[in-house]
């Protein structure tokens, strides 16, 4: 396993999960820190893209 960022807090790279998931990863995170289990990570779509609108371009 390579890791290159460990994030301890919502990260945008998983904005998706907003619309994408059965559970977002901001209710995630808040579930994690209230004590509560964690809900339903699975997709409720096929598929799901996001993509990052800001930053320097290539």
């Amino acid at each position: 396993i390579l890791l290159n960022e460990v994030a301890p807090r919502p990260h945008n790279s998983g904005h998706h999960t907003i619309e994408s998931c059965y559970t977002s990863q901001f209710e995630q995170h808040l579930r994690a820190i209230v004590g509560l289990p964690l809900g339903d990570s699975s997709m409720k779509t096929p598929a799901a893209i996001m993509y990052n609108l800001l930053g320097e371009e290539e």
